[in-house]
């Protein structure tokens, strides 16, 4: 499963260097190792590399010069709480994006490091005007719908647990209530492996695009192995 998951991101950043070293960022008001050490292990089990925490906290803040240190030839955001993942990382959009491209380094996140990569990503909520449109338990501690901003690498915004979490409607929502302009929803043990303006699934689950047309609201939900386009 590692190697269907983690295995497109670990080979375009061993394509650059062999055995590359991936610059793994947590963001977590105390820390969180637990979150490093299972994602290093899901790296590692997916092909060769060298893992290296940047661990973001309260006290010791992500900065641009933090990740710069590493040496990386890749970046991997974790998982935690995506609206504090938002708030550390937006702010430096610009420069992760001219760290990333300057160095073709790939990007690749999970859970909260997926939304983060959006320019505009869904972050919470469970409500929306007041009306339920996911479960309770998917709301990331925010009780009304939250749009933020993120790093900016892809136009689409990024709803990740779709199917599992109840959070597709989210994403839903926020197409049909015009506060983000599309969506790709992405089921959990899933990756859409991102290339210009083409993507190919992995992984067990699915990826759903969703898009407003003249007639209300579009989706398209791709299986593993098909290719998906980006360009609407």
């Amino acid at each position: 499963m590692y190697g269907d998951i983690y295995g497109p991101f670990v080979a375009a950043a061993a394509s650059r260097v062999p055995n590359p070293k991936i610059a793994c960022v947590v963001v977590h008001p105390e820390g969180d190792w637990g979150t490093y050490e299972r994602a290093a292990k899901a790296l590692q089990a997916a092909q060769t590399c060298r893992p290296v925490p940047v661990m973001a906290t309260e006290n010791d803040p992500f900065t641009m010069k933090r990740l710069q240190d590493t040496d990386g030839d890749a970046l991997f955001v974790c998982a935690g709480h995506t609206p504090t993942y938002a708030q550390a990382l937006s702010p430096y959009a610009r420069e992760l994006r001219e760290w990333l491209r300057t160095g073709a380094r790939p990007y690749g996140g999970y859970s909260a490091g997926a939304a983060a990569a959006a320019q505009v990503g869904i972050v919470g909520g469970w409500l929306h005007d007041g009306i339920r449109i996911c479960p309770e338990e998917s709301s990331e501690e925010t009780d009304e719908l939250l749009i933020s901003s993120g790093i900016g690498l892809l136009d689409w915004s990024v709803e990740v647990h779709a199917t599992q979490w109840g959070t597709l409607s989210r994403a839903i929502t926020a197409v049909a209530s015009r506060l983000v302009e599309r969506a790709v929803a992405i089921d959990e043990d899933t990756l859409l492996h991102v290339v210009g303006s083409a993507g190919l699934v992995h992984g067990l689950g699915k990826v759903h695009l969703i898009t407003r047309t003249d007639h209300g609201t579009a989706i398209v939900s791709y299986r593993p192995g098909e290719r998906v386009s980006l360009d609407h």
